[in-house]
């Protein structure tokens, strides 16, 4: 029986996305996910998780031009394993990160890049005035 590998998160840009890579448009971030529970004496308890994610191709173009710091996500990916050697150490090193294959802003618009002046450049161009648009 073949196997399901789909995440479906929601968190916050870490730190502005970086691009990487030569033959297409590829961008890597890292998604704060916030876990808030209370314990059996009703004490509220936090938890962070930290994933690591790559995006491609067009949408890793959108994510380069209007995510930022703290920008609000909600993803859809895959789990993926890279492995690599250590090169001081020379042991098997393994890191576990998010390929994404669809996101969208959840943010306020007012959590997206709008520092360009043009109004074609503006993503909020065309979008209901609520702060609850989505513009993509």
């Amino acid at each position: 029986m073949p196997g399901f590998n789909q995440v479906i998160l929601m968190g916050n840009v870490v730190a502005d996305p970086k691009a990487f890579g030569t033959r297409t448009t590829a961008a890597e971030f890292t998604l704060a996910v916030n876990e808030v529970w209370y314990d059996a004496e009703r004490n509220k308890q936090e938890d962070v998780y930290f994933a690591g994610c790559k995006v491609f191709g067009r949408q890793a173009d959108t994510l380069l031009q209007y995510a930022r710091k703290g920008t609000s996500l909600h993803l859809v990916g895959r789990l993926s394993r890279e492995t690599w050697e250590d090169k001081d150490t020379g042991k098997k090193r393994e890191k576990t990160r998010i390929i994404v294959k669809s996101f969208s802003f959840t943010g306020s618009r007012k959590t997206l890049d709008t520092s360009a002046e043009t109004p074609s450049a503006r993503p909020d161009v065309g979008c209901p005035d609520s702060d609850d648009a989505v513009p993509f």
